[in-house]
């Protein structure tokens, strides 16, 4: 192979932060189904989808390990993209079940359409003029424009301050488990808020691949245990505090 250092950072961090993502959603579902709690099947799954932002390095760093050849611009910029929608609808529609069933027609009657509406301009820009959306430089790796930008912008303040509504109302209560699941919770969403947007913003070295992975993996594991902790850490944590 030719990969540079680089490259192989980029494929197979994306790749141990994608598996780990999706793990965890999937983690989360299961639980979710066995306890019949439908809004916390969506927590899973939006999870899941979140970490579609990396699968189309994961995708082509795969298909050039195994048969020589990467995903062209279209397909890259479309798998990236095109699940993220889902994943605001479906958090939306969780944190509101779990905090605000009042406002749960108002917001999603909000992010509804603005995600239509990115969703079509997504796939007309990749089918017109791909280059409104990003470039593809290297071989896993991808420079957003003004427009994607704009929309993961909107996405990552989505997270961190619905995300950080909920943890903040978690750790205000009264019962310890909660409480600590909260602060798991905060950690999760700032954490993924600042890789996220290490991964999208700053320029891409061995440095940034690695830092922003790391903080991205370790929000996973924070956003699991925010919803789900195990009761034996729990005693654990509430004993040493």
């Amino acid at each position: 192979m030719d990969l540079t250092l680089l490259e192989l950072l980029q494929g197979t961090f994306s790749l141990i932060w994608a598996i780990i993502a999706i793990i965890v959603g999937l983690r989360i579902m299961y639980k979710a189904f066995s306890l019949k709690r439908n809004e916390l099947i969506l927590v899973g799954l939006c999870w899941i989808l979140v970490s579609s932002a990396w699968w189309g390095s994961c995708i082509s760093f795969l298909l050039y390990i195994l048969f020589g050849f990467t995903l062209n611009a279209f397909w890259y910029f479309f798998i990236d993209f095109v699940f993220i929608p889902g994943a605001l609808v479906c958090w939306i529609y969780s944190f509101c079940h779990i905090l605000y069933p009042k406002l749960k027609k108002k917001l999603l009657g909000m992010y509804i359409p603005i995600c239509i509406i990115w969703e079509v301009a997504l796939i007309y820009f990749l089918c017109t003029d791909i280059e409104i959306i990003g470039t593809v430089g290297g071989k896993f790796n991808t420079q957003h424009n003004l427009l994607s930008i704009i929309f993961i912008l909107f996405a990552i303040l989505t997270v961190l301050i619905t995300g950080s509504i909920f943890s903040i109302k978690s750790i205000q209560s009264d019962d310890p488990v909660i409480k600590w699941k909260g602060i798991f919770l905060l950690y999760a969403f700032l954490a993924f808020t600042l890789g996220a947007f290490i991964d999208a913003v700053l320029p891409v070295t061995a440095i940034t691949i690695v830092l922003a992975r790391l903080i991205l993996i370790s929000s996973a594991i924070g956003y699991y245990l925010g919803f789900f902790l195990p009761e034996s850490f729990a005693k654990f944590l509430i004993k040493s505090s």
